[in-house]
């Protein structure tokens, strides 16, 4: 027997047996409720739990056609059939358009459980696809954050659940590169706001695509500074070495546009610094307002370095050297006291990749 918990509109109660009858014989085992009222209707909607309504056409206080317009007020995703006695083919076709699943004549009765079935595993698929509808929608806002950082080969990999969720706190050993422009802030003083958004999307923009290049995450932007660091939340080989190149790269390409907003009459250049070395990532926030932050000394001595770069230099520590020097050409660029440091750090200038 099929569990079905039925809503008779109904006045009569010879009727209302009847009902229950055909339903039996077609293998439901049924919980009713008879109302004759839109009182006692409201009522019983509020109890709630109810598979299917069942409304008469004709009522003393009321038509079926009422209880429809109500039950749509309602916006109950439950099957409505209406039953008659009589009922002409402008009448069926007006409750069809009124919304209702089915008519039934009540000497056609063994239509009833039929379409019962049918309007119950099509109320299912509704309902299926809702949540489906509901979870794809809150895939899709999650993978909308994730995007704001990481490749979209990477926010894939974590809705998917291929990845662990980056949001989560852990510790990890990275490569941070810090990037800015030079000269931003006289920019922005002489400028039209248009712009500058112009060119900050050009400098976002071009900057993106090298870091997705690299494998790269973007930790931070602010104005004219851009956070970047490798091996998080996908590992990758040689971060060191990948940090590096991608600097150089940046420095390349930021150059060429340099030289392009020049001819506009703004100069803008470029300074980075980078380290590694272990720090705690995740994410930090409340919804509709997440960020995905890194902490530890290493962004400390990345920002400290970028900060002391002139124009086109590429700073990192003698440390940091030691893993990249086979790789690239340095210059020493003297003693550099970086805040928050208890001592002064030999730092050298990366000219560029060795031949």
């Amino acid at each position: 027997m099929i569990p079905l918990r039925a809503l008779f509109i109904e006045d009569s109660e010879d009727d209302a047996l009847l009902l229950l009858r055909t339903l039996k014989t077609a293998g439901f085992d049924v919980f009713h409720r008879r109302v004759e009222s839109a009182e006692a209707f409201n009522s019983a909607i509020k109890q709630g739990g109810w598979d299917i309504v069942i409304s008469d056409y004709t009522l003393p206080s009321w038509t079926g056609l009422a209880a429809l317009s109500l039950f749509k007020e309602l916006k109950l995703d439950i099957p409505f059939i209406l039953v008659s006695g009589s009922i002409g083919e402008e009448r069926a076709v007006e409750a069809m358009r009124a919304g209702a699943q089915d008519y039934i004549l009540k000497d056609r009765l063994v239509r009833l459980g039929p379409a019962i079935q049918r309007e119950l595993r099509e109320a299912e698929l509704r309902r299926s696809r809702r949540e489906l509808e509901a979870r794809l929608s809150k895939t899709e806002d999650r993978l909308g954050r994730l995007k704001r950082f990481f490749s979209p080969q990477v926010a894939e990999l974590a809705v998917s659940g291929d990845l662990a969720d980056p949001f989560q706190w852990h510790r990890k050993d990275v490569t941070v590169l810090f990037v800015d422009l030079r000269g931003f802030t006289s920019f922005v003083e002489t400028a039209e706001p248009e712009v500058v958004i112009g060119i900050l999307q050009e400098y976002y923009s071009e900057v993106g695509k090298v870091v997705q290049k690299y494998g790269g995450t973007v930790g931070h932007v602010a104005g004219d500074g851009i956070m970047v660091f490798l091996n998080d939340p996908i590992e990758v080989p040689n971060p060191q070495e990948r940090g590096v190149l991608m600097a150089l790269e940046i420095r390349d390409l930021l150059l060429r546009l340099s030289k392009n907003w020049q001819r506009l009459e703004y100069s803008l250049h470029f300074g980075a610094g980078i380290a590694s070395g272990f720090a705690t990532i995740g994410g930090v926030g409340a919804d509709g307002c997440w960020d995905y932050s890194i902490f530890g000394t290493v962004t400390n001595m990345a920002s400290r370095l970028c900060s002391c770069a002139v124009d086109g230099q590429i700073l990192v520590s003698q440390r940091f050297l030691s893993t990249i020097e086979a790789l690239v050409e340095t210059e020493p660029a003297g003693q550099a006291t970086l805040r928050g440091l208890n001592k002064s750090v030999s730092v050298f200038n990366v000219l560029r990749k060795k031949q």
